[in-house]
């Protein structure tokens, strides 16, 4: 996932009109990790 960030990055250095999909591409992994640990706790 730090690849990820990275990019992100690398892609708003190059053309900064690109934050929306740059902000997504970021946020969907972690959230994705969010999500699949859900069911872990409410099992419970």
């Amino acid at each position: 996932q730090p690849a990820i960030g990275s990019a992100a990055v690398g892609m708003l250095a190059e053309d900064g009109s690109k934050f929306g999909p740059a902000l997504i591409f970021t946020a969907l992994p972690e959230s994705i990790v969010i999500l699949g640990a859900l069911p872990l706790f409410l099992g419970n």
